[in-house]
């Protein structure tokens, strides 16, 4: 089994491989040594790290194999698969494709020049889009939102159907068979909240795709990452993005911690 400490040495072995690779001059992509005078240096997530990976992936994991299990159960019990099948094909569709358009392909560490995304979340993925330095639009900001929704309650609906089908025949199934079919529905419930709960307290606050509706990174952290990346910082200014200017004067009310939420592109950029 490989361990964080031999990813992290994957990883030196990675940035070495792609510095060459690094068309679009991202500074999470040049060599560490050029990390020392960064106002950033360990305030953001801007190097792939191994242990930042596994502790995305660890929770995601979990939940995904007890949310199938719970289907599984289900499509058993009433012979009512297409919620399994649905889930099944979301999963591919989404995470594979949509998910690495609207919201990877903005992200500094889809600028590698690789046709596979070496990051801290998708790691792995086929890079199918080009690479998009501007901030998020609208409408993708929107379908990211709605694919975590149904990421997050398909399970549960499904499982729900499961309880209600076995409460409608409780003498067929027993309080055993009950009570583990709801088990199985709160252990789902649990590990959902402890996949957004991780992601909200430990990783959007230092994330470096900015333009994500969940980033909380504090707005002067985003002005130093775009001044050490202008074709970054290009985009998003193309996009209205003000570096420096206050939150009144970006033109919209402040987010939740005092700051503005961030723009989205009027188009792909």
């Amino acid at each position: 089994m490989t361990t964080p400490e031999g990813l992290n040495a994957a990883a030196g072995r990675i940035v070495k491989n792609v510095e060459s690779k690094n068309s679009h001059d991202i500074c999470t992509w040049k060599d560490a040594a050029e990390c020392t005078d960064c106002a950033n240096q360990h305030r953001l997530h801007c190097r792939w790290d191994g242990k930042l990976l596994a502790g995305f992936l660890l929770p995601n994991l979990a939940y995904g194999i007890v949310a199938i299990f719970g289907l599984v159960v289900t499509g058993v019990l009433t012979d009512v698969w297409w919620m399994l099948i649905l889930f099944t094909v979301f999963m591919v569709v989404f995470f594979l494709f949509l998910e690495i358009r609207i919201l990877c392909s903005h992200c500094p560490f889809y600028a590698e020049d690789s046709k596979l995304l070496h990051c801290l979340a998708n790691n792995g993925a086929f890079k199918i889009w080009h690479y998009r330095p501007g901030p998020m639009a609208a409408w993708e900001k929107s379908s990211l939102i709605i694919g975590f929704i149904i990421y997050g309650l398909l399970p549960l609906c499904g499982q729900a159907y499961g309880i209600g089908f076995m409460t409608g025949d409780y003498a067929g199934y027993t309080r055993v068979g009950l009570l583990g079919m709801v088990g199985i529905a709160v252990a789902t419930l649990l590990l959902a909240v402890t996949v957004f709960g991780t992601l909200c307290l430990f990783f959007c606050p230092a994330c470096i795709n900015f333009s994500c509706p969940l980033n909380r990174v504090p707005r002067e952290q985003v002005d130093a990452y775009l001044e050490r990346n202008p074709v970054i910082k290009e985009a998003w200014e193309k996009a209205g993005y003000r570096p420096g200017a206050g939150d009144e004067a970006q033109g919209g009310p402040l987010g939740p911690s005092g700051r503005r939420p961030h723009p989205s592109g009027p188009v792909d950029n």
